[in-house]
């Protein structure tokens, strides 16, 4: 005889398990932030969500005071926080790790877009005989012998997120979906384990602001934005990058 006592305790454990695996993968794949709901920080009132212009306006805005960094480790942002904090207010660190050759990236994020500027003034080239001497909000981090006792940083200071790229396994996503009541919620939990996270909506906009920065001098006018899946709510994680570039406000090129 079946004991539906035994199976609903079955069942209510089951679905605790499955609600701990996704929050553990929700973490480890994802951000609370999503494209067109942004976290402000201090900011105790609940979420709102934002136009598509304000999104745009928002993360532009974001990009132009922020850095990208490579890293020996993700360790290595104790000592680039103790270095850059002399130059800028940090806002908020966040880091990634490159699927591929495994370089590690800390995005730097601080108060205003002229911290920034005096990051690249204070920034040098390593040889600058066989290299071009371009100034580039994308830097590399020379980490030094310094104890981390030495480091002068908050006590309360944490990364924004660790392993921000990090994409789940199609058998982690396929057991999440095994686990779901029904169809909605399986369409739920595949939207917020695949869709683009906080780190993967900076580095888009990064990469525009770098394409801005790289052409300012003969078109200082210009503006670079990404389109599509980038920022209209469906993209992936891993999905490509597609840029309007616009050179003044009557002409429109498309790159991809």
């Amino acid at each position: 005889m079946l004991n539906l006592g035994y199976i609903s305790f079955l069942k209510t454990y089951n679905q605790y398990n499955f609600n701990k695996q996704l929050y553990t993968l929700l973490q480890k794949c994802t951000n609370t932030t999503s494209v067109r709901q942004v976290s402000h920080k201090n900011k105790p009132t609940p979420l709102a969500p934002l136009t598509f212009n304000e999104t745009l306006n928002y993360r532009r805005n974001q990009a132009k005071r922020s850095i990208l960094v490579q890293v020996q480790s993700m360790e290595s942002y104790k000592e680039l926080y103790s270095y850059i904090s002399t130059l800028g207010n940090v806002h908020e660190m966040l880091h990634y790790v490159t699927s591929t050759d495994q370089l590690h990236f800390i995005i730097v994020e601080f108060d205003n877009e002229e911290q920034v500027s005096n990051i690249i003034q204070n920034s040098s080239h390593i040889n600058s005989g066989e290299s071009f001497p371009i100034h580039s909000n994308f830097l590399w981090f020379k980490a030094t012998n310094r104890k981390n006792s030495k480091l002068k940083i908050p006590k309360n200071f944490k990364l924004g997120m660790e392993n921000g790229n990090q994409i789940p396994s199609k058998n982690e996503i396929c057991n999440l979906l095994l686990g779901q009541d029904n169809t909605n919620h399986q369409i739920q939990t595949l939207h917020d384990v695949t869709k683009l996270n906080d780190v993967a909506t900076r580095l888009r906009f990064l990469t525009t602001r770098q394409v801005e920065l790289s052409v300012a001098g003969m078109f200082p006018n210009a503006v670079a934005y990404p389109f599509g899946s980038s920022v209209n709510g469906f993209g992936k994680m891993g999905c490509d990058l597609d840029i309007v570039f616009r050179l003044s406000e009557g002409q429109v090129f498309c790159r991809s």
